[in-house]
């Protein structure tokens, strides 16, 4: 009786985990990165940004200082030079540059690379 209450919270949860990448992201391609010096990098994809109601729905931001910033950028970039599939999640808006504070764009907190 206990393995069926593990396999079907096992199950359960898998759904539930798939379900919600599912539903807040597809799969798509890098089209081009924008890095800038002040450390917000904007990331150009080939389909639709999730929305956030930034003021801008072209593009996400990624934060180098943020943690995992660097890492979401490298990622980032070798998805576009290996021509891989990403899923990106999102919360929130950011400033796209401390410099242009009357635009926003959705803040990236998650990159994951396909085959």
């Amino acid at each position: 009786m206990n393995l069926r209450k593990y396999i079907l919270s096992a199950a359960l949860l898998g759904f539930s985990v798939n379900s919600f990448a599912d539903a807040n992201s597809s799969s798509l391609q890098v089209a081009s990165i924008e890095s800038r010096d002040s450390g917000y990098h904007a990331l150009f994809l080939s389909g639709s940004v999730p929305d956030e109601n930034c003021t801008l729905k072209d593009r996400a931001i990624i934060l180098e200082s943020s943690d995992g910033g660097k890492t979401m950028l490298s990622i980032s970039l070798s998805a576009l030079t290996a021509n891989k599939s990403v899923v990106i999640r999102v919360s929130g808006c950011t400033v796209i540059d401390p410099s242009q504070t009357q635009h926003t764009a959705p803040r990236v907190t998650k990159v994951q690379i396909y085959n």
